[in-house]
């Protein structure tokens, strides 16, 4: 049976658009150019030149650079990177060694016997029930105390327009090896499975709170964080959603922080902090404005990110203005933050 060229095209459009989408999952997950450790698509290799990486593995790494350099063309006919874009600070909480942060409340010391964010109980972070919080893996557990405490602080309950942007060191790493043990053993979870995508916080906090805006998650890089905040910004800028939930989450089991898969520069104290960005004023919110100049490329100055984003929460919290110059390989730019008159 003969078929005319043009049928033959859309075929293979509609093919190529369900394995981009199988291989997605439920976000799209982006990845910096700047990726420590993980297989490079054109050359197959990891950046010490060694183990050749599978097909499907190049072929996933190809899609996540085309799906940057996709977004980069869109966020430039956006008026997006490398401009000024502002945004409304409304929410914005962090968990850390130190304790808990949120722009409503003073710095809340952690209990006798909890070392820090690893320990967090449900009722630090949420008051409604959740059987199910001391279930969670490590990234769901921290993104969804991050997110809580954030859309605890509002009055508001219509979160349909409201997109997530997560940035995360290690992805679902703990749950990776916890799930490759089950296998090994001769049982495999299911459990552990259904948690091995890095987008699996992103769902956790999307079904909790019944946002229903574009989600996007990077992972890996030196600056996850400001990826996703470079994500989120550009999703506000182009009107796909009315509010951005930006998230970053680092931590893996205690166990797996002397593992091999984890680099020494990566071996930080486990944290995550999350900000509720809007595109205008809103009733029940911070309305602090955001002004973000210059272009998130690949590195952070010294210090670290959560250094930054908890100072400026504390800021945020005193109703005081801040404003960083941040220069590195690759960024140059400045991150403010004003009270709107």
């Amino acid at each position: 049976m003969r078929i005319s060229q043009r049928r033959y095209r859309a075929y293979q459009r509609g093919r190529l658009a369900c394995r981009n989408a199988s291989c997605r999952g439920i976000s799209q997950a982006t990845r910096p150019p700047a990726h420590i450790g993980l297989r490079t698509a054109r050359s197959g290799r990891t950046d010490s030149g060694v183990e050749p990486a599978p097909a499907n593995q190049r072929y996933l790494d190809s899609l996540s650079v085309r799906g940057i350099r996709r977004g980069q063309r869109r966020d430039s006919r956006a008026g997006g990177r490398g401009m000024k874009r502002q945004a409304y600070l409304q929410a914005a909480a962090a968990l850390c060694t130190e304790g808990i942060y949120t722009t409503k409340r003073e710095r809340i010391p952690w209990e006798q016997g909890q070392s820090g964010p690893l320990d967090v109980k449900r009722s630090q972070v949420w008051e409604q029930p959740f059987t199910g919080f001391g279930k969670l893996q490590v990234a769901d557990r921290l993104a969804f105390s991050a997110a809580a405490l954030v859309f605890s602080q509002l009055d508001r309950k219509d979160h349909s327009r409201i997109g997530i942007s997560m940035g995360s060191a290690f992805g679902s790493l703990s749950t990776d090896i916890r799930y490759m043990e089950s296998v090994a053993s001769g049982f495999p979870r299911p459990a552990y499975f259904s948690a091995t995508l890095p987008s699996s916080a992103v769902a956790e906090v999307a079904i909790r709170f019944k946002l229903k805006g574009p989600n996007r998650v990077v992972v890996g890089g030196r600056a996850p964080g400001f990826w996703a905040l470079d994500c989120a910004l550009s999703a506000l800028a182009s009107k796909k959603a009315t509010g951005m939930l930006v998230l970053s989450v680092n931590g893996t089991d205690r166990e797996d922080l002397e593992s091999a898969l984890v680099p020494p520069d990566k071996s930080t104290e486990p944290h995550s902090w999350a900000w509720l960005l809007t595109a205008d004023r809103i009733d029940s919110g911070l309305n602090m404005r955001l002004a973000v100049d210059g272009d998130f490329a690949s590195d952070v100055p010294a210090g670290t990110e959560e250094s930054y984003f908890v100072e400026m929460i504390a800021a945020a919290a005193q109703r005081q203005d801040f404003s960083r110059n941040l220069n590195a390989q690759g960024f140059a730019g400045s991150i403010s933050l004003q009270k709107d008159s």
